[in-house]
């Protein structure tokens, strides 16, 4: 399998995997400029009806190919025009988003192994909904990027500067590898396109030559459910033509692809839309300059990024959004909610709790002091409680994660059932630290619990959770744990401790061998307890041999339990 990555796209893609989140995720926020006049809506639409060349048929074909000569390059102008719709047949009614600028490109360096391409943007657009978003144009027109390609053009490195924030360069690394084109000296061909990060499967792209200088492919992709979430699961249609350049690289390029993606468990339909010409214009960004004339200012051109860098465009742009939305908004206009939707079900509820969530985010030095307020003085709604502690646990601020703490910490003045509520959130809190472990370990011997479980029980799986990974929390966890395995020691206790592996993916040894031996034993529970726990080491043999003897067990749940490791 072909897993290189090829750049035809290079030149337009640059801006696609920012322009999906831009789309689905984040408002637009307007610049003091009016929309580009040569802004062309519904690019899509254009490409739908692409007309190309007779392929000709010469005895002895001489085929174009790509030309990379050290200082040579060209200037093009991109746009690229993104919808998204819940099914194909709404494609044209979704929402616009446009993306553009003049792209100029130059061989920085060539042999006949590789070539070091610069790529930088000017009088770059971002246009959603109608609206510029100068933030993002910031970024197009400040960030360049250092290609190494094959002289076929497989992009084969991918560098920025060293200080671009760790989200825009995966979304730009995505983006680059996303749409690939493959020129080849062949009249028909076929390639696999491997997407990291954006396909669990390669593509499979079929070319065909249709004259000396014009390329026409097709890509698809069987629908795939295991795709990772937020990348493509399917190609519905992809149609794309490219002219390859007299002196330089390709000199044009059009064409459109509908993939099906899903997002925070949202499946979309995606049309994106390119088009590409050279033109004209001799004129290169500052930026690409500095990387022709000075071959140190390359070296600041990384892999990977620095250890700490700056914030990124589009966290900017959700904070501004959420600001905007949420910055003059009262506790009352989402506490509200959140007490009707926890009277009703849980799906209902969704939407109050998201937007709750947006608003502890938005009022980080405020909004979590409200909230222990609100526990400590509201009439019994447990139902309710659970929303709202839910809410700080998925925040992700450090107030919110300090609420919780605070909770636990003074647990005795909080009711029985808010106490255990915090344990059990805090296990799969957004943003655990080590005085949110600190907290956890004194509960696990408290008396306290209200008429279902007990607080004790809570803060220990919770810990567990949030000691997966963590070494000092896992030899706490193995202290308090392995009396509980020993032989002899109570079965409800031995089940609380296989539980507690289990949520920390405690892979030990001392620790497989003995929940190898329950595995056996002639209690159900017992046998399926063992089970669940070993069937969180995938990595470990001794656990995957134990589960092997699972598969034949005389009890449904153990079975299950070992087919769907096994099926993993």
């Amino acid at each position: 399998m072909n897993t290189s990555r090829k750049p035809l796209f290079l030149v337009c893609a640059l801006m696609l995997a920012l322009i999906l989140v831009i789309a689905l995720h984040v408002q637009r926020r307007v610049a003091s400029t009016p929309p580009p006049p040569n802004t062309v809506s519904g690019v899509a639409d254009q490409t739908d009806a692409l007309k190309f060349p007779s392929p000709a048929s010469p005895a002895h074909p001489q085929f174009s190919m790509l030309k990379w000569r050290p200082g040579e390059g060209a200037t093009y102008q991109l746009q690229v025009s993104v919808r998204l719709s819940d099914s194909p047949d709404k494609l044209g009614q979704g929402s616009e988003t446009q993306v553009g600028g003049k792209l100029r490109l130059v061989v920085l360096e060539a042999n006949a192994q590789w070539i070091k391409l610069g790529a930088a943007l000017r009088d770059s657009y971002f246009v959603a909904g109608g609206e510029r978003v100068a933030l993002m144009e910031n970024l197009f027109n400040t960030t360049g990027a250092i290609l190494t390609l094959s002289p076929e053009g497989d992009l084969t490195g991918l560098a920025f500067q060293r200080d671009l924030a760790t989200e825009d360069r995966d979304s730009l690394r995505l983006a680059y590898g996303g749409l690939q084109f493959t020129v080849r000296n062949l009249p028909v061909y076929q390639v696999e396109e491997s997407l990291p990060g954006l396909s669990a499967k390669p593509f499979h792209a079929a070319y065909q030559r249709l004259d000396t200088i014009h390329i026409r492919r097709h890509r698809s992709l069987p629908s795939d459910p295991d795709a990772l979430p937020g990348s493509v699961h399917g190609i519905i249609n992809s149609d794309f033509s490219a002219t390859v350049g007299s002196s330089f690289y390709l000199s044009e390029l059009m064409g459109f692809e509908d993939s099906v993606m899903v997002f925070n468990g949202q499946t979309l339909v995606s049309r994106i839309a390119i088009s590409l010409k050279q033109i004209d214009d001799i004129d290169m960004p500052s930026l690409l300059s500095g990387m022709v004339a000075n071959p140190a200012f390359r070296l600041t051109f990384t892999d990977s990024p620095s250890a700490t860098p700056g914030k990124s465009a589009s966290q900017t742009m959700r904070e501004e959004a959420l600001a905007s939305k949420w910055k003059n908004a009262p506790f009352s206009q989402v506490l509200d909610p959140v007490e009707t939707a926890s009277t009703g079900s849980m799906q209902n509820a969704i939407k109050p709790l998201h937007d709750y969530e947006e608003w502890l985010r938005v009022h980080s030095d405020d909004g979590p002091s409200m909230v222990l307020d609100t526990l400590q003085t509201m009439q019994t709604n447990h139902a309710m409680s659970g929303l709202l502690i839910h809410g700080l646990a998925q925040a992700g601020t450090p107030s919110a994660r300090d609420a919780l703490t605070s909770i636990l910490s003074q647990s005795d003045t909080y009711p029985p059932t808010v106490a255990i509520q915090t344990a059990v959130s805090a296990g799969g809190a957004s943003a655990p630290d080590d005085s949110l472990r600190a907290a956890l370990v004194p509960l696990m011997d408290s008396k306290v619990e209200d008429e279902a479980y007990r607080l004790s029980d809570s803060a220990l799986f919770a810990f567990a959770r949030l000691a997966k990974d963590d070494q000092p929390s896992l030899e706490v966890l193995r202290r308090r744990l392995e009396p509980w395995m020993e032989p002899g020691a109570p079965q409800d206790d031995t089940l609380k401790a296989l539980g507690a592996l289990g949520n920390a993916a405690f892979d030990d040894s001392r620790f497989i061998a003995r929940a190898s031996e329950l595995a056996k034993s002639p209690d159900a529970d017992t046998r399926l307890a063992a089970t669940e726990y070993l069937a969180t080491l995938p990595n470990s043999a001794a656990a995957a041999s134990a589960i092997e003897e699972q598969l034949y067990d005389p009890d449904d749940r153990v079975r299950g339990a070992a087919e769907k490791f096994r099926s993993k």
